[in-house]
C-alpha cells in the first residue's frame, strides 16, 4: 500500500444544517476515492442527525456549539466535552483533514492532522454550495451526478406517524415548512393560511412543518405560536386537509418530509433536507443568493423577492401556481 495514500480522513463542516447537507456530494467523491479509507466527519451536534445512515461516513464527532445551550454550567460542560473530544480525535493520528467551512483549520490543527486542504483561494462564492465544497478536491461538480445524499430512518417515519397521524390519502401530500431563522425569509400567518386555503381547495393533503418553541427562546426560537395562529384563520374545509406535524429532532423533519411528494419552504435547511431527500421543492427567496444556494439537483420552482429582498412580495396564489406546474410537469 503506498504511504501518500490517506488511510484516515476526516471532513470538517462546522456550520449550519444546509451546508452539511451540501457537503454530501463531497463525502461520497471521497469515498469513491479512497474506498478503504477510514472516512469521518467533524461537525456540531445540532447538524449531526443529517449524517445518520450515511452510508458513506464511518464515523461522525461532533461538538456542542455553546449558543445552544441556555446556561453557564452547561456551556462549560459544552466546552469540556469539545476538550475531550478533540483529545480523541488526535489519538486517531489523521492523514487528511478536509475544510468545508470557516473555522475548520483551527479544529485541524487541534486534532494534529498531517495534512489540512481547504477550498482553494479566491472564494467560491459564484458557485453553488455543492460546487464550492467539490473544489476542496479539485472536483467540478457534475448537478446529475452529485446528488445531496440524506438516509431517513424508517423507525424515526414510524414512530413520528403514530404520535402525529395522517389518513391514507390518494391525492399528493404537500409538505409546508414555515419556520425561518431569517427575518426576511419569514412568511406572514395570512399568507400562509391563504395558501393552505388554495391547496385545499385543490384537494391535496397538507402537511404543515415548523420549529417547535417560543418565538422569544434565545438559543431555539420556535414557532408554536404562529402555527397555532396559522390553523385558527382556516375555515373548517381546509382544516380537515390540513394535519399540525411538530419536530423537534432533525430526524423528525426528515422522517416527515420523506413521506411528502413536494415540499413548500423558505431557503434554509429545510429546503435542503427536502433536496436531499430527491422531494421536488417550491423555494421563497428573499435576499440570499440562489446562485449560491438553491435546491441543488431536484426539480424546484424557485420564487425570488426582487423588490425589497422579503419573501413577504410573494403572493400565495404565486406559491400555489408553482406548486401546480411543478406537479403538472411531474407528471408529463
Amino acid at each position: 500500500m503506498r504511504d501518500d495514500i490517506p488511510q484516515k480522513i476526516m471532513i470538517i463542516r462546522r456550520d449550519n444544517i444546509g451546508d452539511l447537507v451540501c457537503t454530501t456530494p463531497l463525502i461520497r467523491q471521497v469515498r469513491q476515492r479512497f474506498p478503504t479509507a477510514q472516512l469521518s466527519v467533524f461537525c456540531n451536534s445540532y447538524n449531526a442527525p443529517i449524517l445518520k445512515n450515511n452510508p458513506n461516513v464511518d464515523q461522525v464527532y461532533f461538538y456542542i456549539k455553546a449558543k445552544h445551550v441556555d446556561n453557564i454550567l452547561y456551556r462549560l460542560i459544552a466546552m469540556l466535552t469539545t476538550v475531550v473530544t478533540v483529545i480523541r480525535l488526535r489519538r486517531l493520528k489523521i492523514d487528511l483533514a478536509l475544510i468545508a467551512s470557516p473555522g475548520g483549520i483551527k479544529y485541524a490543527k487541534l486534532i494534529g492532522a498531517k495534512k489540512i486542504v481547504g477550498k482553494p483561494e479566491g472564494g467560491t462564492q459564484s458557485l453553488h454550495e455543492v460546487e464550492s465544497c467539490l473544489t476542496i478536491i479539485g472536483v467540478q461538480a457534475d448537478e446529475a451526478q452529485d446528488k445531496l445524499l440524506i438516509v431517513p430512518d424508517p423507525a424515526a417515519i414510524e414512530k413520528l406517524f403514530h404520535a402525529f397521524p395522517v389518513p391514507v390519502s390518494a391525492t399528493p401530500q404537500i409538505a409546508v415548512h414555515i419556520s425561518a431563522r431569517r427575518v426576511l425569509q419569514q412568511w406572514s400567518v395570512e399568507n400562509y393560511a391563504a395558501l393552505i386555503e388554495i391547496l385545499a381547495a385543490q384537494e391535496f393533503q397538507i402537511l404543515l412543518f415548523w420549529s417547535p418553541g417560543k418565538a422569544d427562546h434565545p438559543q431555539h426560537p420556535g414557532d408554536d405560536e404562529k402555527m397555532a395562529a396559522i390553523v385558527e384563520q382556516l375555515s373548517p374545509a381546509a382544516r380537515s386537509c390540513a394535519y399540525p406535524i411538530a419536530t423537534h429532532q432533525l430526524e423528525e423533519l426528515t422522517a416527515g418530509f420523506s413521506a411528502c411528494d413536494a415540499v413548500i419552504c423558505p431557503d434554509g435547511g429545510a429546503m435542503h433536507i427536502a433536496a436531499g431527500l430527491g422531494k421536488p421543492i417550491v423555494a421563497l427567496f428573499g435576499d440570499a443568493t440562489p446562485e449560491h444556494w438553491r435546491p441543488w439537483g431536484v426539480r424546484h420552482i424557485l420564487l425570488k423577492a426582487e423588490h425589497t429582498g422579503c419573501v413577504a412580495e410573494i403572493s400565495p396564489q404565486h406559491v400555489a401556481d408553482a406548486l401546480l406546474n411543478l406537479i403538472r410537469n411531474q407528471a408529463q
